[in-house]
């Protein structure tokens, strides 16, 4: 079915007219549904995660980029970083807001670390308050099968 974009350019189809406004047309339906005018749908820049298959990353300057992981060397952030920032942050704060200070992710990283070290020295005390209550101190024996039974009843 033929149609028109804001421009008044005619083309063959819906999909023809995305394809020439390099969207997909999933992207420009999705758009119009939600009430974005012809012109919006057409021209907004692809947020980095909806354009995987086209493998195209937009910034929120428009400028493209052949990858995430271009789009964030670019903008001097790890790939992982913008990943995770593109998945809930607004695309200009995502690529333009600084990397906290390394200093505070190494403390973070140690402050988990110190967590892991209390909790397995918490289960060792545990098991060294339950081993202390048999003859050798440090081994484990079988409940007697009388004391499993009457548990069971």
């Amino acid at each position: 079915m033929p149609c028109k974009d804001h421009l008044g350019n005619s083309y063959p189809s819906r999909r023809a007219m995305a394809r020439a406004w390099e969207i997909s047309e999933g992207t420009l339906s999705a758009r119009l549904k939600a009430g974005w005018s012809l012109k919006k749908a057409l021209t907004a820049p692809l947020r980095a995660l909806n354009n995987r298959k086209a493998r195209i990353i937009v910034d929120h300057l428009g400028q493209k980029f052949p990858s995430l992981r271009a789009a964030a060397d670019a903008w001097g952030l790890s790939h992982g970083c913008l990943f995770h920032r593109l998945e809930s942050w607004p695309l200009e704060k995502a690529f333009t807001e600084p990397v906290r200070h390394a200093d505070h992710i190494g403390a973070a990283r140690e402050h988990h670390a110190q967590m892991q070290m209390q909790k397995q020295a918490k289960a060792a005390r545990g098991l060294a308050k339950y081993c202390a209550g048999y003859p050798d101190g440090d081994t484990f024996k079988e409940i007697p099968t009388e004391a499993t039974a009457s548990i069971k009843k």
